[in-house]
């Protein structure tokens, strides 16, 4: 019981540290100011920046082509064939909660949907 009571003080201290003083927050700043400079240096050592791109590669049709009918194949080329395309048919099909499509079964068109996304 004295070791509940004991972890009870030790976090109500440690939680008026945080709230109502200044000791943990310095702290804090200084340890975010020294990985910024940290990740400066590193930056300047290599020479090289980090350059994010928002485009994804274009996924392998061929495994999408095994469990599709001879039409939903013929379908599915059409779909592949820019990522314009592709992004359509997941901006127009995929978006809805219950996902159709004209041509693939619902079973298809959920696959492709979960895929693609």
């Amino acid at each position: 019981m004295r070791q509940l009571i004991t972890l009870g003080l030790l976090l109500a201290a440690g939680y008026y540290l945080y709230l109502e003083t200044d000791l943990l927050t310095a702290s804090s700043d200084k340890a975010a100011q020294l990985q910024t400079e940290i990740r400066q240096t590193v930056a300047a050592f290599t020479g090289t920046d980090i350059i994010r791109t928002h485009t994804k590669p274009m996924p392998d049709k061929h495994r999408f082509t095994v469990r599709m009918s001879k039409p939903e194949q013929t379908e599915l080329d059409i779909i592949f064939t820019s990522p314009e395309t592709l992004n359509n048919f997941v901006d127009t099909i995929c978006q809805s909660a219950n996902p159709t499509h004209p041509v693939f079964s619902r079973d298809n068109t959920r696959y492709l949907c979960d895929q693609l996304n």
